[in-house]
């Protein structure tokens, strides 16, 4: 998508996770995705960003 639409910005949400999945990307633009776990527990809403 990066590369074929020219996107600026790339946002992955992974709901009801602990990860991201942000290391496991591969493609050449790292510096344009932006990875999110959220998470629902005990004490609430939990939003994860490892990027």
């Amino acid at each position: 998508m990066f590369e074929k639409l020219n996107y600026p910005l790339g946002i992955f949400i992974n709901i009801a996770s602990k990860e991201t999945f942000y290391k496991k990307y591969q493609g050449k633009f790292p510096e344009r995705i932006q990875c999110y776990a959220v998470e629902l527990n005990a004490e609430g809403v939990v939003t994860i960003n490892d990027n």
